[in-house]
């Protein structure tokens, strides 16, 4: 027997229950009680060093630090004819360092020409039970506002023999590394400042001395051309929820949100120039400021839609109806109405401190 498919009607009433209203001191309450504590870290930081000979005394601290997961990879000479195999440097991988370890990085490092090339700056908000997740991620979701991404975030869950063991939110800023003529304009510089997109494009080809390209280096600039710079990204999802898993971090069930930024020019731009800069970081100012806890009001907003189409904006009941409508399939329902001009003004700046 084939199953009945839902009608219109079914489906809004389905939605509308998931993304029904609630109010600010609803919502704090819940929250409260969900949540029973809160963990700020860096959960990957990478570093790249440009001189060999800081190596070894890096080693050195590491191999007594067993708490803190490392690696290290070479640098290598990067030609317009592509990589070359003269190492120039290494590349640091740390997993969860804390001050400690990033003071005394400081030291080892303070004439050393490095950059800092990825960082997640990760929070998670620690559950009592693994249930307890997937209902804060529902609570959290239609009010959830990320400030600095425009694009629609994806949503993906895996439920297996009934239960839910996977669910994930990304909102993912993809962005060219490269200007309109093709080439990179950020200026590399040592220290502290500012190096070179590690994927950036050169419209350059490389050419032979009768002026030929060969057919090695044309493809190449092919695979250039495809690959893309990796933009900001902003992901959450739920932590030790999985009993066949093997926890993961901290192993405490969670709702894990995560800020990652790739590039040194876009490290910067979050006022991250070095390691001094992660040492005693302010985590709960830095947070707040990128992410808002805001409320769509139903009648407001459909009435704000109304009027853009010239429609009668009297009747409140038809103006919720309307909204309704046009946001429900949308269940990030606060972050896609904030990134419509038109229409934030109608939002409720809640100007909740989650962290």
């Amino acid at each position: 027997m084939s199953k009945r498919k839902s009608t219109y009607k079914e489906k809004l009433n389905h939605y509308k229950a998931e993304v029904r209203y609630i109010g600010i001191d609803s919502f704090k309450r819940s929250f409260d009680d969900l949540v029973v504590e809160r963990l700020c870290y860096f959960d990957v930081l990478t570093i790249k060093v440009n001189n060999l000979a800081y190596q070894i005394q890096c080693e050195e601290l590491l191999s007594g630090n067993n708490r803190i997961k490392h690696e290290f990879s070479a640098i290598f000479e990067k030609t317009k004819y592509g990589f070359s195999p003269r190492i120039i440097g290494f590349s640091l991988k740390l997993w969860r360092p804390d001050d400690d370890l990033l003071k005394e990085l400081i030291d080892i490092l303070r004439r050393a020409d490095y950059t800092i090339s990825l960082i997640e700056i990760a929070v998670d908000f620690v559950t009592k039970r693994k249930g307890d997740v997937w209902k804060l991620m529902k609570l959290v979701r239609p009010l959830l506002v990320v400030k600095k991404i425009q694009n629609k975030p994806t949503f993906r869950r895996t439920i297996e023999n009934r239960r839910l063991i996977k669910f994930s939110l990304w909102f993912r800023k993809k962005k060219s590394c490269s200007s309109k003529d093709g080439t990179n304009s950020e200026p590399k510089a040592s220290g502290c400042s500012n190096e070179g997109c590690k994927n950036k494009e050169t419209s350059e080809n490389a050419v032979s001395n009768c002026g030929e390209t060969t057919t090695q280096n044309s493809e190449a600039t092919d695979k250039k051309k495809k690959r893309k710079a990796k933009g900001n990204l902003f992901k959450i999802y739920g932590l030790n929820i999985d009993p066949k898993k093997r926890p993961r971090k901290h192993g405490k069930p969670a709702l894990h949100t995560e800020f990652r930024f790739e590039g040194s020019k876009k490290i910067s731009q979050e006022v991250i120039f070095c390691l001094t800069d992660l040492v005693n970081f302010d985590f709960i100012n830095w947070y707040n400021e990128r992410i808002k806890i805001m409320q769509a009001p139903r009648s407001p907003i459909g009435a704000s839609l109304r009027k853009k189409k010239k429609l009668s904006t009297k009747d409140r009941d038809v103006n919720t109806e309307y909204f309704y409508k046009e946001f429900c399939p949308k269940k990030s329902l606060s972050h896609e109405i904030y990134h419509r001009k038109e229409l934030r003004n109608g939002l409720e700046d809640w100007t909740i401190r989650i962290l």
